[in-house]
């Protein structure tokens, strides 16, 4: 192949890349949107006292330590607060649930435990416009020595010493599409407060990992096509099929030609093999008189009449075969290949 052949497929592989680029482009075209949010929570509580006379206030404050047998009730207050940069719609749900465990030795390995729903499932719409945030408020009142004493009766129902604890878990669930985002955003919240039961005193201690600043949701959507990448895409299609007409073409035609340079040696050797002589190489060192000609016709027309033998080589595999008649001082040489035929 000639380096203009080369260059045919170089410049058909180029647009066929280019093509696929601008296609790809063009009906894949995508925007970013970056939605921001803020989320706070946060949980209060008051612990309030049965009746005593060792402290004067009903009700002692949060992280305070708390003597055990003098709780009445803890009052929580549930706040839950999120803010958006775009109008939201949707909904969002949340309950309260209470989890008791009693454990013999091993906090983590629990014996028995029992669920309360304080509050269950409480849902809440979101279908008004330019609404930008989820606002809950909510109250839930723990009676402190009735979770004492449901541990208490199942440690004496089967004369256990257990420990126990009562795990106070706020869920807060969001199904959420924001204007001009197709694509729904689920999120959970958590928030857990953690009341030991088993102690002559205790303190609360609660988790909440919930307050994020500047945070973002980041959507990826499909928009409109590009018709101007189609059309350049288009348009590099079209010229990388020239190319590849132009390649296609050219072996065709080298196919056809190592095909008709085949047909022809064929056609020599057969007929004219007692006027042939097949050769390995061409050794005589002697500087002949070369005289090329156009065809065997003209090289049989040599020998008929000084009568030496036709020396034949085949230099090229399917390509390229040499003919040569030595006499005296001169050499007539005839060479048949396949790149005479191509145009």
């Amino acid at each position: 192949m000639k380096f203009r052949d080369y260059i045919y497929i170089i410049s058909m592989i180029f647009f066929v890349i280019l093509a696929y680029l601008l296609f790809d482009r063009g009906f894949n075209v995508k925007t970013k949107i970056v939605v921001d949010y803020q989320k706070y929570s946060d949980v209060t509580y008051k612990v309030y006292l049965l009746d005593n006379t060792d402290f004067d206030s009903r009700y002692q404050k949060m992280n305070e330590r708390y003597v055990s047998s003098l709780v009445d009730k803890i009052n929580y207050d549930f706040m839950y607060n999120k803010i958006f940069s775009k109008d939201v719609s949707g909904y969002y749900s949340y309950e309260i649930v209470g989890v008791l465990h009693a454990y013999l030795d091993d906090i983590t390995e629990d014996v028995w435990t029992k669920e309360y729903k304080l509050i269950d499932n409480n849902t809440s719409v979101i279908n008004q416009n330019n609404v930008r945030n989820i606002e809950i408020n909510d109250r839930v009142i723990i009676d402190y020595q009735k979770y004492r004493d449901d541990l208490d009766k199942f440690s004496k129902k089967y004369d256990l010493k257990l420990n126990g604890y009562l795990e106070i878990n706020y869920l807060i669930k969001e199904n959420l599409n924001f204007k001009g985002i197709d694509k729904i955003i689920s999120d959970e919240s958590i928030i857990t407060s953690i009341i030991p039961l088993s102690y002559d005193t205790f303190k609360i201690n609660i988790r909440n990992d919930n307050n994020t600043i500047n945070n973002y949701y980041d959507f990826s959507t499909k928009g409109n096509v590009n018709y101007l990448f189609l059309v350049l895409a288009a348009f590099s299609l079209s010229i990388a099929i020239s190319f590849l007409a132009l390649v296609i073409r050219k072996m065709v035609i080298i196919s056809n030609s190592k095909t008709k340079y085949v047909k022809e040696l064929k056609k020599i050797l057969s007929t004219y093999d007692d006027k042939i002589v097949k050769i390995k190489g061409f050794y005589n060192k002697k500087k002949y008189n070369l005289i090329y000609v156009d065809s065997f016709w003209e090289l049989l027309d040599v020998y008929n009449k000084i009568g030496n033998p036709i020396s034949y080589r085949e230099v090229k595999k399917d390509e390229e075969a040499i003919f040569l008649i030595v006499d005296d001082d001169n050499a007539w040489v005839y060479c048949l290949n396949n790149k005479k035929n191509v145009n």
